[in-house]
């Protein structure tokens, strides 16, 4: 998240249901939106295999499926994790997820996906 953040620590429950359109809020009650990676990078496989033990077609049949029913929109995609970081460290409503090489002091580490 922007480093202005108050909240300092999301749970794997949190974080779930965040990216995947279940509710948009953080503990401190702030709206927050989550941001995604195009395509089928290794840090994306990687993000949802950790968080949800899905595979990017399970992910993408889920979306289609809550598109399809109007029930909640999609993360917004970017092109790559420096997209992510520079979003995430320029807006303050959005959080997203990128490999440890991409942090900075422009961002806060919230959520630490399980080895």
């Amino acid at each position: 998240v922007n480093a202005s953040r108050a909240v300092d620590l999301l749970s794997q429950d949190e974080v779930v249901n965040i990216f995947m359109g279940r509710y948009r809020k953080l503990a401190d009650g702030t709206i927050v939106y989550p941001l995604d990676l195009r395509g089928d990078s290794d840090a994306r496989r990687n993000f949802y295999r950790k968080l949800l033990d899905k595979d990017l077609a399970e992910i993408n049949a889920y979306w289609a499926r809550l598109v399809f029913s109007g029930r909640t929109t999609p993360p917004a995609m970017l092109d790559n994790q420096q997209a992510v970081v520079n979003k995430v460290a320029a807006d303050a409503a959005v959080i997203g997820y990128v490999d440890s090489e991409y942090l900075n002091s422009r961002v806060k580490v919230v959520y630490r996906l399980p080895e």
